[in-house]
């Protein structure tokens, strides 16, 4: 349907040459309607080549061939006018204005016509003397492929297909004929010929032999040539980058500190003071971290650290007054002082979330692909760089044109798959 709509679109456009209120004029040449109809049929195809869709590979593999025999046509259509044409002829080009009420279907439901338009539209050249006792090409299949170790058939469908000395070379490597009858042949091509390194049609050459009679031994065979195009679709995927963040106990350092004094009073006896310092509630004290500084009087006494272990310590001394009192009690000594500045650390419990070595590898068309994440896992990113340069980022389970993803927080496992290729270009 989408190469009659452009024939459509040709004959009601203005050029009024062949084209009066939506009908091929009969004096329209032949020449000029098949040229119109190529360039736009070349439009067409240059944007379904590149559409990287499985409808797309299919119509541009089937409108290139159709193209080839356009020329086929018009070679032997030469110089002839629309009213020259025999009635199947001129319906082929006539009917295409009914589709004038077609015009607003999908795109979609047109290429999957296509094959029965060009099928149809190949039929009638095959049936164009001087076409009709010649090898015919109509179709090829498939017009794409996922490039594997294994060698790859090609199946031709058309007329006269039936000779052993025809063949098909993709470059310098040649394929296998294994089987011809006149209706249809098939190749078997070695994986080597797909394997371009990246996704991109891979053009032969098919030679199609018309074996001469064997009482016309002064004739040689004729040839006719055809170019082939499969889309040729690696197997790798893309590349990924996967970076996880994990959970990690830590600790917190805190800088403490505390002062502490005692002064007595006049006519008091030695006291003894000891001050107890902690850690704040979950923390544990870094005993090599204590320092304490001091002052006192000269009598007076500072006994240190004691006692210091993560849980805390204890800073000891004896105050003492300088003199003695006087009868009854009258104060004459000094009153006695200790005074302690204590200084440590801290160290309390905590968690950091910490990012792990990037991962990267390839990914492939034709397998699955696990990662197990640890179970202290907090958030995780996959970037997918795939081949056609489209770079997709992926955190959670997902459903991408190319793949999907699946996460199980239970397991913490992310499971890659890749779609089927007919899904993935659809």
């Amino acid at each position: 349907m989408r190469i009659l709509s452009l024939i459509l679109v040709f004959c009601l456009s203005g050029s009024n040459a062949y084209s009066q209120a939506g009908a091929i004029a009969a004096s329209a040449s032949v020449d000029a309607v098949i040229s119109d109809i190529r360039n736009s049929v070349s439009e067409l195809i240059s944007e379904a080549e590149t559409s990287a869709t499985v409808a797309g590979f299919s119509f541009a593999t089937d409108a290139n061939i159709l193209m080839q025999n356009l020329d086929v046509m018009a070679k032997e259509l030469s110089g002839k006018f629309f009213s020259d044409l025999n009635q199947s002829q001129q319906s082929i080009l006539s009917n295409a204005t009914q589709l004038l009420s077609e015009a607003n279907r999908d795109l979609e439901d047109r290429i999957a016509d296509a094959d029965g338009v060009i099928s149809s539209l190949g039929a009638e050249i095959s049936r164009i003397p001087g076409v009709d006792d010649r090898p015919l090409l109509s179709k090829y299949s498939p017009s794409y492929i996922l490039n594997t170790e294994a060698a790859y058939d090609l199946l031709l469908s058309g007329s006269l297909l039936n000779s052993e000395k025809s063949s098909l070379v993709f470059g310098a490597t040649p394929c296998l004929l294994v089987s011809s009858v006149e209706n249809q042949a098939r190749y078997r091509c070695p994986a080597e010929i797909f394997s371009t390194g990246a996704n991109e049609w891979v053009t032969g050459e098919l030679s199609l032999i018309k074996d001469v009679p064997w009482y016309m031994f002064w004739a040689d065979d004729e040839t006719y040539s055809y170019k082939i195009g499969v889309m040729a679709i690696q197997e790798k995927l893309g590349d990924y980058e996967l970076k996880v963040w994990e959970r990690r106990n830590s600790e917190n350092r805190v800088s403490r500190s505390g002062r502490n004094g005692h002064r007595n009073n006049h006519c008091r006896g030695d006291s003894g003071q000891v001050w107890t310092y902690r850690p704040a509630p979950n923390c544990t004290i870094d005993v090599t971290s204590i320092n304490v500084d001091h002052s006192k009087s000269s009598n007076s006494t500072y006994n240190g650290v004691v006692n210091a272990s993560g849980s805390g310590f204890q800073v000891r001394g004896v105050v003492r007054n300088n003199g003695s009192c006087g009868p009854f009690g009258v104060p004459r000594d000094g009153r006695g002082s200790l005074n302690v500045h204590a200084r440590w650390v801290d160290i309390c419990p905590a968690t950091e979330e910490v990012e792990l070595p990037t991962q990267n590898g390839e990914l492939s068309w034709l397998e699955d692909k696990s990662f197990d994440f640890p179970e202290t896992t907090t958030k995780y990113m996959l970037l997918v760089n795939q081949v056609n340069g489209k770079v997709k980022a992926v955190d959670k389970t997902s459903s991408e044109d190319w793949f999907t993803t699946s996460y199980d927080v239970n397991t913490r496992l992310l499971v890659f798959k890749p779609r089927k290729l007919t899904d993935a270009f659809k």
